[in-house]
């Protein structure tokens, strides 16, 4: 996933979850839908955006000792271990971070947004992040809808004496079906 060129944006999972279902007016799905919602969004963006993104779900009330990550293209998914935050996470992710690429923060926790400033993180509250996202998918439909595939002759790819082998197979072909 690291790209040392690449932003990276971390995500608190549950805060991204609770915001989109402020601006969702019908009935919340399950967490898991909800989490899984959230991952879409964020792996589209991450494509569209040529970033990398970090979700961080808290898992403090589950059982697990351990950590849980996986990544699906450009999105690491990080489950904190038993007791741990999802702030306490992104916290030490950014204080132990020693790479050059700039990181941005999704978060709406006042505490945590002191915390990254003074690391030289960007902050980026939930609703921007949406605003970004919207955006972004907004400008790759008007490219898309604008796009106009040029021609793409074989001629203009393949070099002079292919063309020519070509040519005379499709000669050669034309002549013995006059014949039949």
């Amino acid at each position: 996933m690291a790209s040392a060129n690449r932003d990276l944006y971390i995500i608190d999972g549950y805060n991204m979850i609770n915001f989109l279902r402020k601006l969702d007016a019908r009935k919340p799905g399950s967490l898991e839908e909800e989490r899984q919602k959230v991952i879409d969004l964020l792996l589209d963006h991450a494509s569209l955006k040529d970033t990398e993104v970090m979700i961080v779900f808290d898992a403090h009330r589950s059982n697990s000792r351990e950590i849980a990550e996986s990544s699906v293209g450009r999105v690491k998914i990080v489950f904190t271990r038993s007791g741990q935050s999802a702030d306490q996470f992104i916290e030490r992710y950014i204080y132990d971070y020693k790479g050059e690429r700039r990181i941005f923060v999704v978060t709406s926790d006042y505490a945590q947004q002191k915390m990254i400033f003074g690391k030289g993180v960007y902050r980026k509250p939930p609703q921007e992040m949406i605003r970004e996202m919207r955006t972004t998918e907004k400008e790759m439909r008007e490219k898309i809808a604008h796009y106009q595939p040029g021609p793409f002759p074989l001629s203009g790819r393949v070099d002079s004496g292919v063309r020519a082998r070509l040519e005379d197979m499709r000669r050669a072909k034309k002549f013995n079906r006059r014949e039949e």
